[in-house]
């Protein structure tokens, strides 16, 4: 079943789900019990360093100018563009309407494979988890 990442959903702390919008495809496929093995409250899950990835290899280049970041202690969406203030995240709202990229499994696994490879938990809260990888995207 493909999945489709939103622009607008960056915005909102219940985006992409809440941040589980791969939760099952993830969990049909196998990939169910990394956060149970790796678990650390202070760093990310499986589940959200997938989700950012994914945001990151095809969403975030259609969002030239935005900077878009990746809380790692987020118990919720996990993956917001950055808004100092309600007036500016009113503002991007319109500008990001309509902007979406669909997915296929193949291509949310293929990321998953990746990503299972080199998760691990993170040295510090704000450390890498994926080579290349940042706080920020």
């Amino acid at each position: 079943m493909p999945v489709t990442l939103k622009a607008i959903d960056l915005l909102d702390r219940g985006g992409f789900l809440d941040g589980d919008l791969l939760e099952d495809l993830l969990y049909v496929n196998g990939y169910d019990d990394l956060d149970d093995i790796l678990f650390h409250i202070d760093g990310p899950s499986f589940e959200s360093t997938v989700l950012a990835e994914c945001i990151r290899r095809h969403l975030a280049p259609l969002l030239i100018g935005f900077e878009i970041e990746y809380d790692v202690c987020a118990l919720h969406n996990p993956v917001r563009i950055v808004c100092e203030t309600r007036q500016d995240a009113a503002r991007m709202r319109p500008v990001l309407e309509g902007i979406e990229v669909t997915l296929t499994d193949k291509d949310v696994l293929f990321i998953a494979a990746e990503v299972s490879k080199t998760f691990r938990k993170p040295v510090t809260a704000q450390g890498a988890i994926l080579p290349g990888w940042s706080s920020r995207i």
